[in-house]
């Protein structure tokens, strides 16, 4: 009892705790050193740069990089950097991935993956444009009113995991319409749901609501609410429908009318 009382066991758990605290603080300097911690250096901005270029813009600075997307624009120089992520400004830390789109030097080819021939005109332009699909429609008339019964791409059948389609071309969408003479078609987007609906069944179209993802509509009238963002077929001046034609209307609840 007296050893832990005394000068010597004071003097040693003084030097004990000194060199934790210097072991301490050497694990957590050399920890810090290792990694980085807290050191981050600003992302480099290579929009608008060629390919060609970004070792000496993007590794030479400390970043790895991926072209994992690319498309295709006309009024933009070929072989370009349009996109990136992170954006450009932004501090991380050295060595971080930068993922890159740029703007190819021909359009890319796709095959449609699956069947559409009598599903729903809804079912088939949404699975269509999942696929990055554009659609001309054509209305056949035909019943029961709205199935899809054929898919053609210049002047041919679109066979499923075969026909390759240049990308940004358009497919013809042929479906069972009504005999009645077309009526002109409009532009729902901004409106609220309930007028949207009101106006496109005045024409004799059938509407169908498709709630997007974000708020969910809580009530019957928040839906009644929301605005249109999105409307199938896509709208275009002067352009005509037969009456019984679907209409699709996408709605979100993070707009509703007050």
């Amino acid at each position: 009892m007296k050893f832990f009382l005394s000068k010597v066991f004071f003097l040693s758990l003084f030097v004990a705790l000194l060199i934790t605290a210097g072991l301490l603080f050497f694990v957590v300097s050399y920890l810090g050193s290792f990694t980085h911690h807290d050191e981050k250096i600003l992302v480099p901005n290579v929009i608008g740069k060629k390919v060609g270029e970004l070792d000496e813009l993007i590794t030479e600075k400390g970043f790895e990089y991926i072209i994992n997307d690319s498309i295709f624009d006309n009024k933009k120089p070929k072989g370009i950097v349009v996109d990136q992520s992170p954006s450009p400004e932004y501090f991380v830390k050295e060595g971080r991935t930068m993922y890159l789109t740029i703007n190819a030097r021909t359009r890319k080819k796709i095959q449609i993956k699956s069947d559409v021939v009598d599903l729903s005109l809804r079912a088939a332009l949404t699975d269509l444009q999942s696929q990055g699909v554009k659609v001309i429609l054509k209305p056949r008339p035909s019943t029961p009113v709205g199935v899809v019964l054929g898919l053609n791409y210049n002047g041919k059948k679109v066979i499923p995991n075969e026909t390759w389609i240049i990308e940004g071309d358009e497919v013809e969408l042929t479906y069972s319409s009504s005999s009645r003479p077309s009526v002109y078609y409009e532009n729902y987007y901004g409106l609220t749901v309930k007028d949207a609906v009101s106006t496109v069944e005045s024409k004799g179209f059938s509407a169908e609501l498709v709630g997007t993802t974000g708020t969910i509509c809580k009530t019957e009238a928040d839906t009644m609410g929301a605005k249109v963002i999105k409307q199938l077929p896509e709208y275009k001046e002067g352009m005509m429908l037969r009456p019984g034609s679907p209409v699709i209307l996408y709605f979100s609840c993070d707009s509703i009318a007050k």
